[in-house]
């Protein structure tokens, strides 16, 4: 971990540094490859109304 200090406790963000192998994000296509991004990053989290995307934090 980076970061984990308790007096860096919102001042700097705390990191993981973690190694995994998985065949879950990649798919071969012919002779490429396709790294599925969303879903290691998961669905949005904005939602969408009248005024455009806001963020849970801006409701």
């Amino acid at each position: 971990m980076i970061n984990a200090k308790p007096e860096l406790f919102g001042v700097k963000p705390i990191e993981f540094i973690i190694d995994f192998e998985s065949e879950a994000f990649v798919e071969i296509a012919g002779n490429h490859y396709l790294f599925k991004v969303g879903e290691l990053i998961g669905p949005p989290n904005a939602t969408v109304s009248g005024n455009g995307a806001q963020t849970a934090l801006g409701r």
